[in-house]
């Protein structure tokens, strides 16, 4: 027999912090969610070194798992609390995981270490809260680099980025897409942690010479450099951080530090932000909406339109196409449609799409290929495209939804009911809803014979009871490996 995962219990003295999700943000100063979101101001030139790819997070415990609203108890107290001996007597971290590999063994030490990520992992709330700033950071496009000491994989998991963890994967840096450094190894690579004295000790031998190392030199020396999660007491990230800057003396760009706690010293000459990394990434985020930036709501709306399709397209699949040829154009728009909102969701831990700037440049993209498809009589692909640009579309209006522009303009629709959820070469309106549907078919024969021609030869060998599909390729777009 196994044990319950509530075997893994709070220590004596831990006490789990509970936080619903579904509160966060609430603004009260007691909120174990957002209880340390102070207000700051934004250090001049920030934002712009944000939208110029400048910046680099450097990610600590604090941001993660080592923190009580995701469990009670750090896995130095965990360790201290088997080994039966105090955290003053222990002293540093890797001085107790060193005690902790020599009395039980790395493999026990290991297992300590990942039954804490599988606990947190199991249950919702426990990784809401260690999650909180990787979903955050998701949909920012204009962060690609991040280094941590992290070991867990949420960097992989909610932000879609690329693991670098040993001197070999940095020979592929360059890979597209946003990348994240783990110099004291991952969860995923059990062999790779560094976590004893002795890690650390061959880990920052290593960094002085090896390849990894001079890529964070350079990201020190010429680089926008954030820390998250880290104390400027800890023994750890100091002997990292002035190991690193040892000899770059005062001519490092400017670093920051994060901390939602005051900080009484500061001789690492770090500009201090006083907020959480949440609220941090929020108001950069906020100060980019309208320009370059989608707001992350957007996705809302996206999920509203992708539910909206499907239910149309269950209305359209009803037509028979037989009698009805063209409804298989409409069949076609709702591939588009919901092919791109599933496609925005699906990839909004990467940030892509919240690029306004990539977002308008795909649909002008969209645009042209829809044109070239229709004048070349290839009536499947130019609906298909034009269910996708559609979809597209949702992304770019930041207004939607707000408060003030609703009663403001108390008659206009929300942009996820204005956008057609039917199709038909002939239409003169954009339809909406099963009656325009309706209409429109009735219209089709005489309005856009050369359309229906060519949808009676697409369903000609279809059976009454069959539908058909657009597939996600059209011969315009760049292919996979272009």
């Amino acid at each position: 027999m196994t044990a319950d995962a509530h075997s893994l219990s709070p220590m004596p003295e831990g006490e789990l912090v509970r936080g619903d999700p579904e509160q966060a943000g609430c603004g009260e100063p007691s909120c174990t969610v957002c209880g340390l979101d102070h207000e700051f101001d934004l250090p001049e030139g920030l934002i712009e070194a944000c939208h110029g790819g400048e910046v680099v997070i450097f990610a600590g415990a604090g941001i993660s798992t080592e923190v009580p609203v995701a469990f009670p108890n750090t896995i130095f107290q965990m360790a201290a609390h088997r080994l039966g001996m105090s955290r003053e007597t222990l002293g540093t971290f890797p001085a107790a995981m060193q005690e902790y590999e020599r009395r039980f063994g790395r493999a026990d030490l290991v297992r300590l270490i990942s039954k804490k990520f599988d606990y947190i992992d199991s249950y919702r709330d426990l990784q809401f809260h260690a999650t909180r700033f990787h979903s955050d950071l998701a949909t920012m496009p204009y962060f690609r680099d991040i280094v941590t000491t992290n070991w867990d994989t949420y960097f992989e998991d909610w932000c879609g980025a690329t693991p670098f963890v040993t001197g070999e994967d940095i020979a592929l840096w360059e890979m597209p897409g946003r990348r994240v450094l783990k110099i004291h190894g991952s969860i995923s690579n059990l062999a790779s942690l560094v976590a004893t004295d002795e890690d650390y000790e061959e880990r920052l031998a290593k960094l002085s010479s090896d390849v990894m190392g001079g890529l964070l030199r350079q990201f020190l020396a010429t680089r926008t450099v954030i820390f998250v999660g880290y104390s400027l007491t800890d023994w750890n990230f100091r002997r990292l951080y002035e190991a690193l800057r040892s000899d770059m003396k005062g001519f490092a760009p400017r670093a920051y530090v994060v901390s939602p706690f005051p900080v009484e010293e500061n001789d690492l000459d770090l500009t201090v932000i006083h907020t959480s990394g949440v609220h941090f990434l929020r108001t950069i985020k906020a100060q980019l909406v309208g320009s370059c930036f989608i707001g992350d709501e957007a996705y809302d709306r996206v999920n509203v339109v992708l539910t909206k399709a499907a239910e149309a397209d269950e209305v359209a699949k009803t037509v028979p196409h037989k009698k009805y040829p063209s409804v298989v154009y409409c069949w076609f728009y709702h591939d588009g449609l919901r092919d791109a909102c599933d496609r925005i969701l699906r990839l909004r831990r990467t940030g892509e799409y919240s690029d306004r700037h990539h977002v308008f440049h795909l649909v002008n993209s969209y645009d042209e290929w829809c044109d070239n498809a229709y004048d070349e009589a290839r009536y499947h692909d130019a609906a298909y495209i034009d269910g996708y640009m559609n979809g597209l579309m949702m992304l770019l209006d930041d207004d939607w939804g707000r408060e003030d522009r609703l009663s403001a303009y108390p008659d206009m629709e929300p942009l996820a009911d204005s956008i057609p959820y039917y199709f038909m070469y002939g239409s003169d309106s954009e339809m909406r809803t099963d009656d325009d549907l309706a209409e429109a078919l009735l219209l089709s024969r005489r309005r856009a014979p050369k359309e229906r021609k060519v949808a009676r030869e697409i369903v000609g060998g279809l059976a009454e009871d069959m539908v058909i599909s657009h597939s996600p390729f059209i011969p315009d777009a760049p292919g996979l490996f272009t």
